[in-house]
C-alpha cells in the first residue's frame, strides 16, 4: 500500500488487526487530528469475550498498527484511557502530532500477517529472533517464551481441552458455528467471521464439520470420543512448534487487555517478518476468567473442575501465578496457510477532517 494521507487510510489498514473470529468490534470518530476509537460490543457476543476482555485485545492489535502506520508517515501518536466510569464503549483517544517520518520494518506486514492453523517444523529459532521476540514488552506486561518440549507437550494438552469441553457444551456449541463462515462466497460477502478454510482442516474433516454443527449430532459422535480425539489431535499440533509463548499482565484491567493486544500484534507482525506462521491460543484461559468469577454456569460441574485444573498447570509452566494470563501463542514454519480473512472497511464518523500532511 502506498502511504496514505488521511486518517481514513491510516484505519482501513490499521483494521487488519486480529480480532476474536474475524469480529472487528470497532467503529471510529474523526475530530481534526484526534481519533476515538469505540468498542462495538453487539459484534462480539461469543461467550469467550467475558466482560469484552477479548475485544479489548483485539483494540489492543488495531492500536499497535495505529502506532506502526503513523510513525511511517510522520506522526506521533499520544493515546488516553477513558475513567471506567466515563467509557460509554470509548476504548482510546489517539492524538497525533506531525514528527519526523521513521521506517517502521513492520509496516510493510500488517496485511501480510495472519492465522496460520497448520502443524508447524519442529526447528528451534535463533537466538536473535527470540531476543526480538522478547522485546514486544508494553508496560507492566510480560512475554514469556516456552521451548522445553516436555513443557510444550503439556501446553498444548492443556489449551486442546477448550475444544473437548466446546464440543461438550451445547452453549459454547452454539456461540462458535453461529460465527463459522462455511465458504469463499460467504466470505467474501460477509468480510467477517470465522472462515472455515482458514482452520486448515483435511477435506475429510471440512466435510465432517458441517456435521458437527448440529448438537444433537455432535451429541451422539462425543458418545464415540469425538470429543477427546479432536482435543487430542489438536494438543499434539499445538505442542509440535518451533516455540510457545504466553502474555501476561499484571491486572484485568481494561489498559491491560489493550497493552496485551499491542504486545501480541508486534510478537505477531515480527513473527510474520521472519518468514514465521503463529496462532493464538486463548479459549482456555477465557473460559477460566468465566469460571474465577463464577459467571459459567453454563458449563458442568466436570468441565469446571477441568478448566481450573489446566489453568493451574498453564499457570505454573508460564510462572502466571497471581498475574493475569491473557493468551498463549504458538510460532513456527507451518508453510503458507490455506486461507486467510477478509476485512470489512473501517467504520468511520468524521466529525471534522484531518489531512495529513
Amino acid at each position: 500500500m502506498t502511504p496514505g494521507r488521511t486518517i481514513e487510510d491510516i484505519l482501513n489498514l490499521a483494521v487488519w488487526a486480529p480480532s476474536g473470529d474475524n469480529c472487528q468490534p470497532w467503529r471510529f470518530e474523526v475530530y481534526d487530528n484526534k481519533i476515538d476509537i469505540f468498542n462495538v460490543p453487539d459484534k462480539d457476543k461469543a461467550l469467550y469475550n467475558f466482560r469484552q476482555s477479548g475485544s479489548m485485545v483485539a483494540h489492543g492489535a488495531l492500536i499497535e498498527n495505529i502506532f506502526i502506520i503513523t510513525s511511517q508517515l510522520g506522526y506521533e501518536v499520544r493515546p488516553s484511557f477513558p475513567p471506567a466510569k466515563e467509557k460509554n464503549n470509548l476504548v482510546a483517544s489517539l492524538t497525533l502530532t506531525e514528527s519526523k517520518p521513521k521506517e517502521e520494518p513492520l509496516y510493510n506486514f500488517i496485511k501480510v500477517r495472519t492465522t496460520n492453523r497448520k502443524p508447524y517444523k519442529k526447528h528451534y529459532l535463533s537466538p536473535e529472533i527470540k531476543e526480538n521476540l522478547l522485546n514486544s514488552v508494553i508496560g507492566e506486561g510480560g512475554v514469556v517464551l516456552i521451548e522445553d518440549e516436555k513443557q510444550k507437550h503439556l501446553l498444548g494438552r492443556s489449551l486442546s481441552a477448550n475444544e473437548q469441553i466446546l464440543f461438550e457444551n451445547a452453549a459454547l456449541h452454539k456461540s462458535f458455528f453461529s460465527n463459522v463462515v462455511w465458504n469463499k462466497r460467504e466470505e467474501q460477502e460477509k468480510k467477517s467471521g470465522l472462515y472455515l478454510k482458514t482452520l486448515e482442516l483435511p477435506p475429510p474433516a471440512r466435510l465432517a464439520f458441517h456435521l458437527f454443527s448440529s448438537w444433537n449430532w455432535l451429541k451422539f459422535l462425543n458418545k464415540l470420543g469425538l470429543s477427546r480425539s479432536v482435543a487430542k489431535t489438536n494438543a499434539k499440533i499445538y505442542g509440535s512448534c518451533a516455540i510457545m509463548g504466553a502474555i501476561i499482565t499484571p491486572s484485568e484491567s481494561d489498559e491491560d487487555f489493550i497493552a496485551a493486544g499491542r504486545m501480541m500484534q508486534k510478537i505477531w507482525l515480527k513473527a510474520t517478518a521472519s518468514g514465521l506462521g503463529m496462532q493464538i491460543m486463548a479459549g482456555l484461559p477465557y473460559l477460566a476468567r468465566r469460571v474465577f468469577a463464577n459467571q459459567a454456569d453454563m458449563l458442568s460441574d466436570t468441565h469446571h473442575q477441568m478448566i481450573r485444573n489446566h489453568y493451574s498447570q498453564i499457570e505454573s509452566i508460564v510462572d502466571g501465578k497471581n498475574k493475569n494470563i491473557v493468551l498463549l501463542f504458538r510460532i513456527g514454519d507451518g508453510g503458507n496457510p490455506s486461507a486467510r480473512s477478509s476485512r470489512l472497511p473501517a467504520e468511520i464518523k468524521v466529525i471534522k477532517p484531518f489531512v495529513l500532511k
